[in-house]
This record gives structure tokens, sequence and C-alpha cells, in this order.
């Protein structure tokens, strides 16, 4: 791509240099593809704009990422495949979009969870309270924590939110009313808890899962048929 250069050192540091975006259009060739099993950390250089589509597809031994001030958008699809190895994402203190908190990537606001590394070990997890959404496939093939507790001020879980993930225990809070699409899909999840407060559980919520408690509330109205 025109403007944007990348170097691996031997130590297996990939780092993306330039200035734009990263486009989606490496998805099919990635220049670094060939090397993935090799890569460990990722390190995207002051003058990157975006990182659009599956940058880091199979790069499953990647185990940090870092973002520079300039980066305004981090697609939810970067990472995938298979689990990976990550386990902390980096953010330049100068960026004015995402902000990293204990190697956690959220919005500069803090309001939304972009991405919680895969294979951060964590034994509880308790969502801060300023955040209001979890993003996209925010806990996708998450292997490293026990128990995610989502706290009274998260009201939106968007698509596929915990998809494939092997969380052992997931309790969602009060302030959630809807369990979005695909949000627990090809899980392998222990248990299950949903508030009272959730009314509508959509279509594939728990799709291709190996739940094996699932407790649903009493606030509910309305499940899909093919959950």
């Amino acid at each position: 791509c025109e403007g944007i250069t990348w170097v691996l050192d031997s130590d297996g540091t990939l780092t993306i240099n330039g200035t734009g975006e990263v486009p989606d259009s490496w998805y099919e060739d990635r220049p670094w593809s060939e090397y993935n099993d090799t890569i460990k950390n990722i390190v995207v250089g002051e003058g990157i704009t975006k990182l659009n589509g599956t940058a880091f597809y199979f790069s499953d031994n990647a185990e940090t990422l870092t973002l520079p001030s300039t980066l305004t958008f981090c697609d939810e699809y970067i990472f995938g495949g298979e689990p990976c190895n990550l386990k902390e994402i980096n953010v330049a203190p100068e960026n004015t979009t995402y902000k990293s908190i204990d190697g956690i990537l959220f919005t500069e606001d803090e309001k939304t969870l972009v991405m919680y590394p895969a294979n951060k070990n964590c034994d509880k997890y308790m969502i801060p309270s300023s955040v209001t959404t979890i993003g996209k496939m925010a806990f996708e093939s998450n292997q490293g924590i026990n128990t995610v507790i989502i706290p009274d001020t998260v009201t939106v879980m968007e698509f596929s939110a915990f998809t494939d993930s092997a969380i052992s225990t997931i309790i969602v809070g009060n302030g959630i009313d809807t369990i979005p699409q695909s949000c627990f899909s090809h899980s392998s999840t222990d248990s299950i808890i949903l508030s009272d407060s959730v009314k509508t559980i959509n279509y594939a919520a728990f799709w291709a899962s190996s739940i094996e408690t699932l407790i649903i509330g009493s606030g509910v109205e309305s499940i899909d048929k093919d959950i």
C-alpha cells in the first residue's frame, strides 16, 4: 500500500510506519502474513490513522499491540482466525480517540470498552462504572478471564460482544435490556446470568455455544426462536 512500510525485527516486533490507513484490501494478502507465527509484538507508528479490516488475522502469537496518537479508528476484526495470545494493548497518551487502562482498549472518554486482550489473565474482571457500551467483539475469543461482572451502568452490548470466548462466568447487570445478535455465540461459558432488566434476547445470541447454565431474569418478554 502506498505510504505504508513495515519491518519485522529479530525479536519478533512488527513495526508499521507511514501515513494514512492500513487498508482492508490487504485481507487476502497481508504482506507480513508469511511471518505470522514469529510476530510477538506489534507497533503501529505515528502517522497511521486507521487499522481497517483484518490487519493482524492469524498473528496468534502476538502478545502486545501499541497504537499511536494519530490513530482514529481500530476495526474490531483486526485480530481473529484463532484465539490469539494478546495480553496487552497500549495507546500513546496524546491519542484523543482511544486510551489504554491496564492494557485494555477503551474510547478516550472511557464510555466504550473496545477490546479486552484475548489472553490477558484475570480471575474476576469488573467492568469500570464509566462504561456504558461493550463494543462489537470486545471479548472475542477471550481465554484469560474467569469471571466478568457487567455493572448497571452498561446499557448496551453490541454484536458478538462475547463471541467465541471461554470466560467461565458472565454476570449481566441491571442496565441491559437487550441481548444482541450472536452476543455469546460459539462460547464455552459455564454460566451466564441475565438480570431482570433483560427484556429481549435476539437472534443467535447463544448460537453453537456450550453453556452449562443459563439464568434468564423475570423481565424477559421476547426470545428469538433461533437463540
